[in-house]
């Protein structure tokens, strides 16, 4: 490791030029190359969006400015009005302050990259939740940094249905007093390695001129982690006051659609005007206001086919489509019908034939009973129905997994997304929540929709934990012990040692063969001194050094880590320089306390300015 990246011209040679697109990365015998680009450029501005909330709550105004074909110029600019909820792909724009006549909007961007609005229905947006003086007071400025991420998003979830392959690869807010805006830095995907540039501000080069002003950077950079829960400022800095382990959960509504097989049964009996012919049947109906039942008829006619042949309306004045409704059975309205088993038995003067006929099918039809007699007869029956079918319904429940954190005293909701919409932060409430959400499930007839305040809660709970109190102290004893004892005889070495047993130390004397050699190594630092001739001409306010030096040249001293060569050391001389002290264990502390002593000395009052000697101290 030492050998390959030793020194700053092998880490530049090796890492830093590689990774920032400047050649192939190898690995550590060379014999492989590959690519890790891992510093693309993220100084390019693409996207900026700008808010200025109003006294209602929404957003009045807000502007979205593009570089659509990352040239580094800002060419698109979209304006959007009255912003009342927001959503993870769109926005909700209703009755200033209120939550009345509105109007829902989905972002979209057309085939150049610049974004735009389509309306579209609540079903079509995402994670929505309500931002303005009807649900809240100052929502939007106190959640400011989250709304903001929230409407880019969107903007950026769109962008990249069209053009995928532009990357994001940093934000930065900047807030003034009438609003605030999000600027994203990215750059396209493939073009990471040949492009220069990184992560941080848009225009760093404006410290080269104005380095003072890093300072101020430096603190706005604090102050916006400071204000953003999730910033790895937050994190450090509140870890001392967070310690614990973090613990997720979920409490969810769960639904499904149950089917299982079931039936209505049942009998009845009665009479019957009739003359000549008798007939059954059977017919499923759903109403309007969805409620099922199955007619249960009969039907007779004269010889001819006469409808109600000397019978007129007979015992039943209950018809259907001319039929006698002898039974109106009501079924559930989620039960698909699948067979209808409708039987009936009749008898009377008169009459002849097949006396026990059935239905099987919803709808049949079946001829029952001939009276031949001339004239009305009475016809007497019983009858049974078995209405058979699968019944679908919608059966759901709760199942909560947080009970157990939400009870125990020793945790604290950190954090908790509500159908993706934050509602806690970093312990924190936000005072964002979601919009009521509907789900539909598909059954073999109609689908049943089913709506709710949330779905979905996820949640991060901190818990506090007691660390186990672990005591070393008799192993230190026992380790100090070994190695103060500890006599090397070369092929092996003997050491005393000691054990705690049942609160009473045993000792023992101890051999231990040396099966490998050791290596071999220096007392010290294998060094030498090498001294360069340099010139000299540096500028101050009294003139070039060239014009107050009779030689401006002037000898430099270095001292170098000696490399292996040979059974010795070799002293690693660069051009121009000259060896002054070879390979060995240079000690030079005196020379070095005396420069130091030297410069202290420098800086001090040598001139009796107000004519009173002084010792040097």
């Amino acid at each position: 490791m030492k050998s390959t990246l030793g020194d700053e011209t092998k880490l530049n040679l090796k890492l830093y030029k590689p990774m920032t697109g400047g050649g192939q990365m190898s690995t550590f015998d060379g014999n492989t190359q590959f690519t890790a680009n891992v510093t693309c450029p993220s100084s390019q501005q693409f996207l900026e969006i700008f808010i200025q909330p109003s006294g209602t709550g929404d957003i009045a105004y807000m502007s979205i400015t593009q570089d659509t074909n990352m040239d580094g110029n800002l060419d698109s600019y979209y304006p959007v009005y009255g912003i009342s909820g927001v959503c993870a792909n769109g926005y909700i724009s209703c009755a200033p302050g209120t939550w009345t006549n509105c109007q829902y909007y989905k972002w979209i961007a057309d085939s150049y990259g610049r974004i735009s609005r389509e309306q579209a229905s609540l079903a079509n947006l995402e994670s929505c939740y309500c931002i303005n003086s009807s649900c809240g007071s100052s929502l939007v400025w106190t959640n400011i940094n989250q709304v903001l991420e929230d409407l880019g998003g969107g903007v950026v979830g769109a962008l990249h249905l069209t053009n995928p392959q532009t990357a994001v690869s940093g934000t930065g807010y900047v807030h003034y007093t009438y609003g605030t805006s999000i600027t994203y830095y990215g750059q396209k995907e493939g073009s990471c390695i040949t492009q220069p540039g990184g992560t941080g501000t848009s225009s760093p080069q404006q410290f080269y001129n104005n380095p003072y002003s890093i300072s101020d950077a430096v603190q706005a950079e604090v102050s916006n982690g400071a204000a953003t829960p999730d910033s790895m400022y937050n994190l450090i800095y509140n870890a001392a006051s967070t310690q614990g382990n973090l613990q997720t959960c979920t409490i969810a509504v769960g639904g499904q659609v149950i089917r299982e097989n079931t039936s209505v049964d049942g009998n009845g009996s009665g009479s019957i005007c009739n003359d000549h012919h008798l007939y059954l049947a059977n017919e499923v109906l759903t109403e309007a206001d969805g409620n099922k039942h199955v007619l249960l008829l009969l039907y007779d006619t004269g010889p001819g086919g006469e409808p109600h042949n000397n019978c007129g309306n007979g015992l039943y004045p209950n018809y259907y489509s001319g039929w006698h409704i002898i039974g109106d059975v009501d079924i559930p309205d989620t039960m698909e019908v699948d067979r209808v088993y409708f039987c009936v038995n009749a008898s009377g003067g008169g009459c002849s034939g097949v006396q026990n006929i059935c239905t099987q099918f919803p709808g049949q039809s079946g001829y029952l009973i001939e009276c031949g007699a001339s004239g009305a007869q009475t016809v007497n029956f019983t009858y049974t129905y078995s209405i058979q079918g699968i019944n679908e319904y919608y059966n759901e429940g709760t199942q909560d997994n947080c009970y157990s954190l939400a009870s125990n005293p020793d945790c604290r909701l950190k954090r908790e997304e509500v159908d993706g919409v934050v509602t806690v932060n970093n312990f924190s409430p936000t005072g964002l929540q979601p919009l009521p959400s509907c789900r539909t499930f598909a059954t073999s007839t109609d689908p049943i929709e089913v709506c709710h305040d949330w779905w979905l809660k996820e949640r991060t709970y901190m818990c506090d934990s007691t660390a186990p109190q672990y005591d070393f102290s008799d192993a230190q004893a026992r380790m100090n012990r070994i190695v103060t004892s500890v006599t090397d005889y070369g092929s092996y070495m003997t050491y005393q040692d000691q054990r705690l047993v049942n609160g009473t130390w045993v000792s023992s004397t101890n051999t231990s063969p040396l099966i490998s050699p050791r290596d071999s190594y220096s007392d010290c630092q294998m060094t030498c001194k090498v001294s360069k001739l340099t010139e000299n001409t540096q500028v101050s306010q009294t003139g070039n050094a060239t014009d107050y030096q009779i030689n401006n040249y002037t000898g430099d001293y270095y001292y170098k880590e000696c490399v292996p060569y040979g059974s010795w050391y070799q002293c690693p001389l660069g051009s121009g320089e000259m060896i002054v002290s070879g390979c060995t264990c240079i000690n030079e502390f005196n020379q070095a306390a005396v420069g130091m002593q030297m410069i202290r000395l420098a800086g001090q009052d040598l001139i009796c300015s107000d004519g009173t000697p002084k010792p040097i101290k």
